[in-house]
């Protein structure tokens, strides 16, 4: 069947950030070859995103993204598509490129009805997503009436599960996340005096603090993940015989839309200062680490809109919440229904990540269906 020779080919090319070029063209070409119109979107030198239409606007959105994490521990060849009983695996096989198969599995056999088609594949999913903005701010997304995003289904309930056929269920909100700095400063004290409080102290301190932490949920959608915080790098040293003065640490949280990342970083300052007790030599600053791309905003599809309700209901399956963030936290900016669906796989960023050859079967069918019922 096609989107297994399709997922045979994507798997073998290498696509891991920032090499996303060869499967770029390789998807641009297929879309050309199945009657599409097909943009290479150069965002960076040598960096690009495929932008194809079929049809006019509104479209119906498909959308992914093309790299994957570098390949780590593997013992074996991690661009060979390895079928394992009723498994596939192979770097990337699951995030996301199945997806992928199924995005170009479905412009195939894709007609047009009541809506166009517009796809659009980016580059740099796992480390800023900024493809994803720069498709973004060119208005790529901009005359589209629906995304469906093939992409990695991360819920309280589907990461606890084993290896399974299951089918997954329809994501149709994720949190945002954004990563905090902590920076702490204490007066100079001889170390050999075996007295004194330094930054490091105060920072395991913090560490204790955050992980009992009760954060309130968002009480407008029941099943909405709480939010989460962990440390993610902590960096002190003492250069002399001193206790160290300064320490800096990093938390990565992910939140729900009761939360901004401004009032999320008021609510971690808020919690820490008042289960310290600070002496008036010690400070602590906080602020929200800068990096090149925007952090990602939480969202949560209305499940009123016709376009959702329908879509829902053509898949069958029932609705959740993504834990982390994805490109579609970007495409929610548009204001129109996000919805994630993709087949059965896990261990994701891991040599051992597998997809269900069963559920991709079933989501490759059901992906068309859904599509030509718009």
């Amino acid at each position: 069947m096609l989107h297994h020779k399709l997922l045979k080919k994507i798997v073998g090319i290498k696509s891991w950030a920032p090499y996303e070029k060869e499967l770029a063209f390789f998807c641009s070409d297929f879309l050309l070859e199945n009657g599409f119109k097909a943009e290479l979107f150069e965002w960076e030198k040598d960096r690009f995103d495929v932008i194809a239409t079929k049809g006019k606007a509104p479209y119906i959105l498909l959308s992914g993204h093309l790299d994957t994490v570098p390949p780590f521990n593997f013992s074996s060849n991690p661009l060979k598509l390895k079928k394992e009983g009723e498994f596939y695996k192979g770097l990337g096989v699951y995030d996301m490129k199945a997806g992928l198969a199924i995005i170009l599995n479905s412009a195939k056999f894709f007609e047009i009805k009541n809506y166009g088609l517009k796809i659009v594949l980016t580059s740099d999913e796992e480390m800023d997503s900024a493809g994803t903005w720069a498709a973004k701010n060119a208005s790529k997304y901009k005359d589209c009436a629906i995304a469906f995003v093939p992409e990695i289904i991360d819920t309280f309930s589907t990461i606890k599960e084993k290896k399974t056929h299951k089918p997954l269920p329809v994501i149709v909100g994720r949190r945002g996340r954004g990563v905090y700095v902590c920076k702490i400063t204490t007066i100079s004290r001889h170390g050999a005096e075996g007295r004194g409080t330094s930054s490091i102290d105060i920072a395991m301190q913090i560490n204790s603090i955050i992980k009992k932490i009760v954060y309130p949920s968002f009480k407008k959608v029941k099943n909405f993940p709480k939010p989460t915080c962990f440390i993610r790098q902590i960096n002190s040293s003492s250069k002399a015989l001193e206790l160290p003065t300064t320490c800096t640490i990093e938390l990565d949280a992910h939140f729900g839309p009761n939360f901004t990342h401004n009032s999320f970083l008021k609510f971690l300052k808020n919690k820490i200062l008042e289960n310290l007790n600070l002496e008036k030599s010690q400070k602590i600053d906080f602020f929200l680490k800068p990096r090149k791309t925007p952090y990602l905003n939480p969202y949560c599809v209305d499940l009123k809109n016709p376009l959702t309700k329908k879509a829902i209901s053509l898949i069958g399956q029932k609705v959740d919440y993504g834990l982390t963030v994805a490109d579609e936290n970007i495409i929610a900016l548009e204001k129109i229904p996000v919805i994630s669906w993709a087949p059965r796989g896990g261990n994701a960023h891991n040599k051992d990540e597998w997809l269900s050859i069963k559920d991709f079967d079933r989501v490759a069918k059901k992906y068309i269906s859904v599509l030509n019922s718009f």
